[in-house]
């Protein structure tokens, strides 16, 4: 009797392990492998999508126009030679030729101009000019830039090593004071 009853709940307890459950929630360490592909803007059991853009919004202000933007996965290097720097961003040189060492993915770059016609819209910065050279006039002020960078296997919000970093520039003058800075993580891209 004892045998047909193990019986009867090894296969009861096989089928009942084989039928999906309608939304689960996993509480403890659960531990889930596969793949699950869902429809854009799907939320499944309320688990969010992971971001796909990193943005900075750097303050320029009265006199600075441009800037330097950087990251290292070693906290800007504890050790000689320096080589854990990730991405850096020259504004100036957004086509990378004049300027060495620029690395990572290029970034989007919008920024703010205080003699455009319409001073609240955000300009987005050509791939071969500066923002010093794209301005409207050599009065006008350069309130802030946001940078947009695309999220990939370095640049995530789950990496504790990323540490990021950036200066002014103003008209070829560096302001020599490298301001930390964290991302604010993004599921879209800007598209203004």
């Amino acid at each position: 009797m004892t045998r047909i009853l193990f019986i009867f709940l090894f296969v009861a307890g096989a089928a009942y392990a084989a039928t999906p459950i309608k939304d689960a929630k996993l509480t403890g360490q659960t531990e889930i492998s596969g793949t699950l592909t869902v429809p854009e803007g799907t939320t499944v059991n309320g688990l969010a999508r992971a971001p796909k853009f990193a943005i900075f919004t750097l303050p320029l202000g009265a006199n600075f126009t441009d800037f330097e933007l950087k990251a290292t996965v070693s906290n800007f290097g504890g050790h000689s030679p320096f080589t854990d720097l990730y991405l850096y961003y020259h504004s100036p040189d957004p086509a990378r030729v004049a300027v060495s060492g620029q690395t990572g993915p290029k970034p989007t770059v919008f920024f703010t101009d205080s003699g455009w016609t319409d001073r609240r819209r955000w300009r987005r910065q050509s791939t071969t000019e500066s923002i010093y050279a794209m301005r409207s006039s050599t009065g006008a002020t350069i309130a802030a830039a946001i940078v947009v960078v695309p999220v990939d296997v370095t640049i995530r919000p789950d990496n504790p090593n990323l540490v990021w970093s950036y200066q002014r520039i103003s008209g070829g003058s560096y302001e020599n004071i490298w301001t930390p800075i964290v991302p604010t993580w993004s599921l879209v891209k800007p598209t203004p």
